[in-house]
């Protein structure tokens, strides 16, 4: 793998576990280098794969400043400002004992560069598997259906000893509120009283949320992330077999509910900028502003199946496409600026950098 550059000094293989339905087994999502394999026959030690060979090869890298790993040129901070954080040592004010322990542990084997550790992870990332009840124009896992192949809930529940140390258990899929094996897994999180200071973070479309209320509703600290990317006629073009007016009326009900009963609950939405999204921005900031959600943004990478949609959509790649969207230097900075007016100052950074290099790549000199 070619060398790149560490845009910061990344904590993530000391914090994070991240293990796919297709046995890869990571330190996160934005990890594109080798990776271990997962055994979904059987349940090992966790250690087998926390320090296993890749994961401490990871570390390695990072505390000698390699980007031969897999985190060259890392998608995360792209459009972020230098020393942003992908996480925080910091714990909760209603973190227990044993996950205050085992959170300073983390924080002191990174500070020390430690290779080898003792603490477990603090964030479990379990992709589920690619089953989904929608079909969006630039998903990565297309290639992958039909395939129902999934992770396992009894082998990964063989952990709970350690998923009680940790402070967020992850899902996502496909549509984690769909896939049987997922469901399972929520079920036995939201009932199981060890794992009541636990975050149950979900990654989910939204579109079956109605569904699931009265089972999330038995846990008090769940967050969830929407993938919207547009409001009204532009979700509905980009999330094929979507429907924007229930999905909206679901991430209301989700917030209501949490509102009247007090629980600790979070919602955020995942939103990729792309040729489609970007004219309808200003109308999607405003949404989020009018309902008080705080949304995030980013680009979309090329998977096989979806490179028509790549070459039609990603502005990045090709800024060309920006033709097509007369106004979209406005789009960009009307929102940037709604955005820090709110008091959304990652937002509107992260926005005013995604102008700044599309500026950058259109009127470069040329050579």
């Amino acid at each position: 793998m070619a060398a790149g550059t560490l845009k910061a000094t990344c904590l993530v293989p000391w914090y994070e576990l991240n293990i796919m339905y297709n046995r890869r087994v990571g330190c996160c999502c934005y990890y594109n280098g080798y990776v271990l394999s997962w055994d979904n026959s059987r349940a090992r030690d966790v250690f087998d794969y926390w320090n296993g060979s890749l994961i401490s090869k990871i570390r390695a890298d990072i505390v000698s400043g390699s980007a031969d790993s897999g985190c060259a040129d890392c998608g995360f901070y792209r459009f972020k400002e230098d020393g942003a954080a992908y996480a925080s040592f910091a714990p909760p004010p209603d973190a227990t004992s044993e996950q205050k322990d085992n959170l300073e542990c983390a924080r002191k084997r990174f500070e020390q560069g430690a290779i080898t550790v003792d603490h477990t992870p603090v964030r479990f990332y379990f992709n589920f598997g690619v089953g989904c009840n929608l079909d969006c124009i630039m998903c990565g896992q297309t290639a992958d259906r039909p395939d129902d192949t999934s992770l396992n809930a009894d082998i990964l529940w063989a952990w709970k000893p350690h998923f009680k140390k940790a402070l967020t258990l992850s899902l996502i899929g496909g549509e984690p509120l769909v896939l049987p094996q997922s469901l399972s897994f929520i079920r036995r999180v939201v009932d199981d009283e060890d794992l009541v200071a636990v975050t149950l973070d979900i990654y989910s479309n939204g579109a079956t949320l109605d569904k699931q209320l009265d089972l999330l509703s038995r846990k008090n600290k769940v967050s969830i992330c929407v993938s919207l990317d547009g409001v009204g006629s532009t979700y509905e073009a980009i999330r094929r077999g979507g429907n924007w007016d229930k999905v909206e009326r679901n991430l209301l009900a989700f917030k209501e509910l949490a509102a009247r009963r007090g629980l600790k609950w979070g919602l955020t939405t995942a939103n990729l900028i792309m040729r489609t999204s970007l004219a309808g921005l200003e109308r999607l900031i405003d949404w989020h502003i009018a309902h008080d959600i705080v949304p995030n943004f980013s680009d979309f990478s090329l998977a096989p199946g979806i490179e028509k949609t790549f070459l039609a959509e990603n502005i990045f790649e090709f800024p060309h496409l920006l033709a097509e969207v007369p106004d979209w230097q406005r789009q960009f900075d009307v929102s940037a600026q709604k955005s820090e007016s709110k008091g959304w100052w990652e937002v509107a950074s992260i926005l005013r950098n995604m102008k700044l290099d599309l500026v950058q790549k259109l009127f470069r000199p040329i050579p």
